[in-house]
């Protein structure tokens, strides 16, 4: 089991960790965006499926914003300490610092570098 820090925020924390973490790590052009998807994708691949499209374990969007801040969507019946497990693992080995944030409905996972674990999920539920 990986070992992290956790903090506990309520549901309105996610914009507010986004801006810190672009301001202490820098935004990042179209083309940074491009590459950092492309690592998040095929680390993700290692440990379950991913895709743009619906279908899959994990699901997100190249086509927003560019930031180090990418929002991943787990099919229903991925627990929270999934995530949590593979998250750390591609955050860790990101070649630039990354946030992921895991959308769980009403819930978030963020995980940052550092083995940094901020969530609206009581610890409980992420071990």
């Amino acid at each position: 089991m990986n070992q992290f820090e956790y903090k506990k925020v309520g549901e309105d924390a996610e914009d507010r960790l986004s801006r810190a973490f672009e301001s202490e790590h820098g935004s990042v052009s179209v083309a940074e965006f491009d590459e950092l998807f492309d690592y998040v994708a095929t680390s993700f691949a290692k440990h379950a499926s991913f895709s743009e499209r619906s279908g899959a374990d994990f699901t997100s969007s190249r086509y927003v914003d560019p930031q180090p801040w990418i929002r991943v969507v787990p099919r229903d019946g991925i627990l929270p300490a999934e995530s949590v497990r593979i998250g750390l693992s591609i955050v860790s080995a990101s070649p630039r610092p990354v946030g992921l944030v895991f959308d769980y409905d009403e819930n978030f996972i963020a995980i940052l570098p550092g083995n940094l674990v901020v969530s609206t999920f009581k610890l409980k539920n992420l071990k």
